[in-house]
């Protein structure tokens, strides 16, 4: 409607010379001053016509900006709305970090974690099955990391996935009573027995397996069995889960996964100097001990005795039996890192 309004306007703003045009050939026996009021009246209505005309066409063109300018606004709210979705999902992206070799991949959380290093899968059952159930029915969280597959047995490359496939089950099994889930487990799958072989360049071959990197159904998938990617995994998921307790093997402990596995975790927690979490030791394998007198003069628990006899893949003989059902006591000590204070639950 504006824009034929504006047309019409200056069609008549066009018509004046038309019009100047019959004035001059303004017929004789009209009286001059008829011609005169004639004259003025139609120089005031074509004085008019101009400003209207001129005021008219601003305000179209006006209009016409506004409306351009209305529409380059939406364009943009809209290209801005899809840019901030965008921006969020980059966000979310950023915020929960894909590693290329996890079966699991949780999302980074802000609580205090209680870890527990487990060189071997049923170690976190003798030393702290009492802890893990103290604190779960306090309300904390708890994880759990195997550094080793378990996979030290003389046999064909078949049984030996089997047998490892056991003792994962088995843990797995006596974790989920005490109230764990899979999200709290994390099995990195280093070779069983050879973690002081491990070297920050050259991964190592599993003397079991024959393989370098670990299993499919490990936390990380095909990672290189070396001490750099060893201690890269522990960042990762310390990262992920930030430690506020962390219970790991004395190097008082014989064994060598154990006393490296404690080596590498203490390492690994010095390089996050924000969370510095509280460090407990404890020690499972001892030299000079009296088997049969340890376990009679403790009171036995039953139900960490139920729990430890899961895992019966450990029952080689008279001796291991023994060694596995010593545990089975209510006391579990601690010894707090530069301190020497013991802990009990």
């Amino acid at each position: 409607m504006r824009c034929n309004l504006r047309t019409f306007f200056l069609m008549l703003n066009s018509y004046k010379n038309y019009l100047r045009f019959f004035f001059l050939v303004w017929p004789a026996n009209v009286s001059h001053t008829k011609i005169i009021i004639l004259k003025y009246f139609f120089v005031c209505l074509f004085f008019l016509i101009n400003i209207f005309s001129v005021s008219f066409a601003q305000k179209s063109t006006n209009t016409i900006k506004e409306e351009a300018m209305k529409k380059n606004a939406e364009f943009l709210n809209k290209s801005i709305g899809k840019l901030r979705y965008k921006s969020k999902l980059l966000q979310k992206k950023i915020q929960q970090p894909s590693y290329r070799n996890t079966t699991y991949r949780p999302k980074i959380l802000s609580k205090k974690y209680t870890f527990i290093i487990s060189p071997h899968p049923d170690d976190e059952i003798l030393c702290c099955a009492n802890k893990i159930q103290e604190k779960i029915q306090n309300g904390e969280k708890v994880k759990i990391i195997y550094f080793t597959d378990g996979g030290a047995y003389d046999g064909d490359l078949e049984n030996i996935k089997k047998y490892t496939q056991i003792r994962r089950q088995e843990s797995e099994i006596a974790t989920d009573l005490l109230g764990l889930k899979n999200s709290d487990r994390f099995f990195l799958g280093f070779p069983d027995g050879e973690l002081e072989k491990l070297n920050n360049t050259i991964a190592i071959r599993s003397k079991y397996t024959g393989t370098n990197i670990s299993s499919f159904n490990s936390y990380f998938r095909s990672t290189p069995f070396t001490l750099f990617h060893l201690k890269d995994r522990l960042k990762k998921i310390f990262s992920l889960y930030p430690p506020n307790e962390i219970i790991i093997p004395s190097n008082l402990d014989v064994h060598p996964d154990h006393k490296v596995a404690g080596e590498i975790t203490k390492k690994v927690l010095s390089s996050f100097p924000l969370y510095s979490p509280k460090i407990f030791e404890y020690v499972v394998h001892t030299k000079g001990i009296d088997q049969q007198k340890f376990v009679a003069k403790k009171i036995i628990d039953p139900e960490k005795l139920s729990l430890i006899q899961i895992f019966q893949s450990q029952f080689h003989d008279t001796w291991h039996t023994n060694f596995m059902e010593q545990f089975a006591k209510i006391e579990e000590s601690f010894i707090k890192l530069n301190q020497e204070v013991c802990t009990k639950n």
